[in-house]
């Protein structure tokens, strides 16, 4: 079955778009038309005009695949060499060897490669790359004039497909088409039907238009239509005021042209055997001629050659503007391992064309797996119902068996599951939860003196183990002697509680006797936050005076049901204090504002009368 193919050419002048018939046996060029751009009064496209220009340009024709390509202007290239040429292992790793070669991040672009060499030991990469916010405009524009492009290539890589439909004297030699358009000119280097280099000159046809509007003094349409009427660039003495105009104009586009063909004839060891001029800004009177002189090559329009051409070949706008649309259109049916397309790399558009074609096999796909799926989920909610049903049974069991009051016969199986496990893990409170807090002032000042106790009671020396009878009780070192007051201990001075917070205040043999107290604290877990605010060298005790003044504060919170009892074991586990501690809660309800409660210490330091 025949395809339609449009080879779309978006230009600042005009969009061109050349049909082409393909099918298993022939592919033909079947038609070719041109839009042009409306401009305002200084030549710049008018805003929000591409839709509709492309819509014109579209009518009535049926598109099966359309190819489009980014302009020149808009893409930077990169020429990269890899040690492999194995297009998989050059998607997967083109990124990474690009991050260093461009001068933005890789994130805001989307990049591809096209093969310049292909060799044993590695590959010489082509790689254009355009602005990602850029290009999605860009195919936002022609979603809106309601087309979606498979292809969004260049038009200079496009070129080398026509190399099998023109005719030039030397294919094995390199030749170049010099496209001469509206604002830019491009340079594209074919050699043995592929693409070798290519060159974007931003000035054309607009820049001449420009400079016979400043000579002449007259508009930007009086000045176009001056150029097409009058304009010629053959160099004689007599030349116009339009005509020097024009020439200067185009003195720095045949600067940058002669150099850029030094450039190739340079690099790849040889000079240009041939231009092929194209463009609607080569249709000035002269260019050919002057061209010829200056880059001394041959220098000539297009000669179609094959049946490809045979109906449009009479359409002379198909030579001088149609040839980037008639390589576009032939994108499609290249035999390339790979093209440069920068939807496939990753501007964020789905391919519609490709999904359209496969659509017959994706549907089928898609039918057989939401069967799978159902016929999956139908398998499995029988075994899950059976699963409930067995749950349901054993848990009117376990009710029956365990609980006094009997479950309600009206609810469902996990209405009957939240009735249990509300009565099995939500016992009632007893009274004493219900009316006291987990910890009062008096039970924290209890927990505190434990801790100092505890700490006290550590420091104390050892007492010397007594002679054996019949020996000599060893001599004692007056040097080893500790005075009471010089051991490590602590005093405390002030304390103030009530059932959240509490603020101890004393003074400590030093800051490690303060520290082993405040982590002594921290192991009681009523206690969440024992924080040691300050400490200073004291100045009311002239006894001690090399001890240090401190202020601890704790934050007080513990579980009613554990009680401060689990606190107090946890912080000493000793006999005497578990016993202590299950007396404490009676204790504690003696205090009946803990808020207010100011005690001093009244624990003796060790030592003292």
């Amino acid at each position: 079955m025949a395809q339609t193919i449009i080879g779309l050419d978006i230009g600042s002048w005009s969009i061109k778009a050349m049909v082409l018939q393909s099918s298993l046996r022939k592919q033909a060029l079947v038609g070719f038309r041109e839009h042009h751009l409306p401009v305002d009064a200084a030549g710049q496209p008018l805003p929000g005009e591409l839709p509709a220009a492309i819509r014109a340009t579209l009518a009535n024709l049926d598109v099966d695949v359309l190819a489009t390509a980014v302009p020149g202007v808009q893409v930077l290239t990169r020429e990269l060499k890899l040690p492999f040429s194995d297009p998989k292992r050059i998607s997967s790793t083109l990124g990474f060897q690009l991050e260093s070669k461009l001068p933005r991040s890789i994130d805001t672009v989307v990049y591809d490669w096209h093969m310049l060499k292909k060799e044993p030991d590695g590959a010489t990469l082509l790689c254009p790359a355009a602005d990602k916010i850029w290009l999605e405009g860009f195919l936002k524009e022609l979603k809106a004039a309601g087309t979606e492009p498979r292809y969004v290539t260049l038009g200079a890589l496009a070129m080398g497909h026509l190399t099998p439909h023109v005719s030039v004297d030397a294919v094995e030699r390199p030749w170049v088409f010099l496209d001469m358009g509206h604002r830019a000119t491009q340079i594209t280097l074919v050699r043995n039907g592929k693409v070798e280099a290519f060159r974007t000159l931003s000035r054309g046809g607009h820049h001449v238009t420009q400079a016979i509007a400043r000579q002449l003094g007259v508009s930007y349409s009086d000045a176009e239509h001056a150029k097409h009427k009058q304009a010629s660039v053959a160099g004689d003495a007599t030349m116009s005021p339009i005509s020097r105009a024009a020439g200067q104009a185009l003195e720095p586009l045949f600067r940058e042209i002669k150099l850029s063909m030094d450039a190739f004839a340079e690099r790849e060891g040889g000079a240009v055997s041939e231009v092929v001029l194209t463009g609607g800004a080569a249709r000035l009177p002269g260019i050919q001629p002057m061209l010829e002189r200056l880059l001394n090559v041959p220098v000539g329009p297009t000669r179609f050659n094959g049946t490809l051409w045979d109906a449009v070949r009479k359409n002379a706008a198909v030579a001088e503007s149609g040839l980037t649309a008639a390589a576009l259109a032939l994108e499609h049916t290249s035999e390339s391992d790979h093209r440069v397309n920068f939807r496939r790399a990753g501007s964020g558009f789905g391919d519609l064309g490709a999904l359209r074609d496969k659509a017959p096999w994706i549907a089928a796909f898609v039918v057989a797996a939401l069967v799978i799926f159902f016929i999956g989920k139908q398998i499995r909610l029988s075994a899950l119902e059976d699963q409930q049903a067995q749950l349901a049974a054993a848990l009117d069991k376990y009710a029956g068996e365990v609980l006094v009051e009997p479950v309600p016969s009206n609810l469902d199986t996990a209405a009957k599951f939240k009735f249990v496990q509300g009565k099995v893990t939500m016992p009632p409170e007893s009274e004493i939860e219900a009316v006291y807090p987990g910890m009062t002032a008096f039970r924290t000042f209890y927990e505190v003196t434990r801790a100092q106790d505890a700490l006290n009671d550590k420091a104390q020396p050892e007492e010397p183990e007594p002679p054996e009878p019949g020996e000599e009780p060893e001599p004692i070192d007056p040097s080893t002697i500790v005075a009471p007051a010089d051991r490590k201990q602590i005093e405390l001075a002030t304390f103030t509680a009530d059932i959240k917070s509490a603020t101890v205040g004393g003074i400590g043999y030093d800051i490690g006797t303060i520290e082993d107290l405040a982590s002594r604290l921290r192991q009681n877990p009523c206690f969440k936050k024992v924080d040691l605010k300050e400490t200073r060298k004291t100045t009311r005790h002239p006894e001690r005076p090399s001890w240090l003044e401190f202020t601890l504060k704790l934050e007080v919170k513990c579980d009613v049901k554990t009680g401060p009892a689990t606190a107090s074991s946890a912080s000493t586990p000793d006999k005497a204090s578990t016993t202590t501690t299950r007396a404490a809660p009676s204790a504690a309800t003696t205090t009946k504002k803990p808020s207010d409660s100011t005690t001093p210490a009244a624990s003796p330091t060790p030592g003292e009368e």
